[in-house]
């Protein structure tokens, strides 16, 4: 199962001059492992795409001031849509309550449960004030 989502950005092109690019990440069920594959990319305003390869680690040693610029950064749009994609794979956060959506639904549905629950034990008093009054021989005035 393979997943993608095209996240809108402005980086530099290292060959050229600064151009309007979309970051590509792709996401990949790996068909041998539990892994996800994850592919990035840079698709170009004249339509050419860059893809990453290798990341090259570098060795620090302990108290070595280290690096602080990161492999690559998300605004919060490309963050949710990367979330979205990793949902769509079938990963799970590990804590929480569930998307806002997940709340409303399960609002909604204890609502509606809380409606039927009232509706039955109306039935249910009113047979039984029916059954009292008929057993007893009790007569009702109307107003």
């Amino acid at each position: 199962m393979s997943t993608s989502a095209d996240l809108p950005a402005t980086t530099t092109r290292t060959d050229t001059h600064p151009m309007k690019t979309k970051k590509l990440i792709h996401l990949t069920r790996e068909t041998w492992s539990r892994s996800i594959g994850v592919h990035l990319g840079l698709r170009y305003e004249d339509n050419t795409l860059a893809i990453a390869r290798a990341v090259t680690l570098e060795k620090h040693e302990e108290g070595s001031i280290l690096p602080q610029e990161p492999l690559f950064s998300l605004d919060d749009t490309e963050a949710q849509n990367l979330i979205d994609e990793l949902w769509h794979l079938g990963v799970r956060p590990t804590e929480g309550h569930g998307s806002t959506g997940q709340l409303a639904a399960t609002e909604k549905h204890l609502d509606h449960t809380t409606a039927l629950l009232n509706q039955t034990l109306q039935t249910v008093l009113n047979v039984a004030n029916a059954s009292l009054i008929t057993q007893h021989g009790l007569k009702t005035t109307e107003a």
